[in-house]
């Protein structure tokens, strides 16, 4: 793994930035492998160099920005033809998301293109087609679909996403793969809150009696009236008894008629 040069836009060179290879830990552990490992450190510094010829070469920055008119937004059918001959390969998706594919989420490549280290935000999905030719300084967040059904590779995983549009439904085995993934989304949601110490399963409430309300109940439904509860959320009173927060409504609009 190599540190990246740290880029800045002020005029003075006195203000430049360091990255942990030039400050004094990186200086000394550099040192430390030169002694131990020369070999090593060698190859090391030949690695960086070469990272910061790319980073020269091409600097850090948005693709749409850096190739303008290269890219525009794909489309849900363009994004359906590649996907079913990705999944045709053998590929399978890493994700789904229960929403339509959105304007902006794929591009489709349309000219020549260079990509030069875009993470996180700046980074895109991108369909490259037959005759258009690209270069990578570093693919960063980037994933590239590539036309033969492949996905660049990278030092990140490659990012394919299912959308719950119908043209992607329809492809075989996708509505499995949405349920699979929401049903491990569930499970995760459901074992975080475990750990966060919430009880998924509480006790099964009973309808609301007026004859049933303590003063204490009603002192506390009447203090928790402008909280917002779903319907099923359970509450439990001062009494022991468990409500749901729709009774609770149910219960103060009784009285309050």
């Amino acid at each position: 793994m190599f540190w990246r040069k740290k880029k800045t836009n002020t005029t003075h060179e006195a203000e430049t930035k360091r990255d942990h290879w030039d400050s004094p830990e990186g200086a000394a552990i550099r040192a430390s492998v030169a002694a131990s490992r020369p070999a090593l450190a060698a190859e090391v510094e030949r690695g960086r160099n070469r990272v910061n010829k790319v980073e020269d070469d091409f600097p850090f920055e948005s693709p749409l920005e850096a190739n303008p008119g290269a890219f525009r937004s794909a489309t849900v059918a363009e994004y359906r033809d590649w996907l079913r001959t990705y999944l045709r390969n053998g590929g399978t998706p890493t994700n789904y998301l229960d929403q339509p594919m959105r304007l902006n989420d794929v591009f489709m490549a349309v000219k020549d293109f260079h990509l030069s280290g875009a993470y996180g935000t700046d980074s895109i999905e991108a369909i490259v087609p037959e005759g258009v030719e690209y270069i990578v300084g570093d693919l960063g967040h980037c994933t590239l679909y590539l036309p033969s059904g492949e996905t660049s590779e990278g030092p990140f995983p490659p990012t394919v996403v299912v959308y719950n549009d119908p043209e992607l439904m329809s492809l075989p085995n996708m509505r499995k793969f949405a349920e699979e993934k929401q049903r491990e989304k569930a499970e995760r949601r459901a074992a975080r809150r475990r750990e966060m110490g919430y009880d998924d399963e509480a006790p099964e409430s009973t309808p609301l009696h007026a004859h049933e309300v303590t003063a204490d109940d009603a002192a506390m439904i009447r203090m928790m009236s402008g909280a917002h509860f779903g319907d099923s959320a359970a509450v439990t009173l001062p009494s022991g008894k468990t409500i749901t927060g729709a009774e609770m409504r149910r219960w103060i609009e009784a009285q309050d008629g």
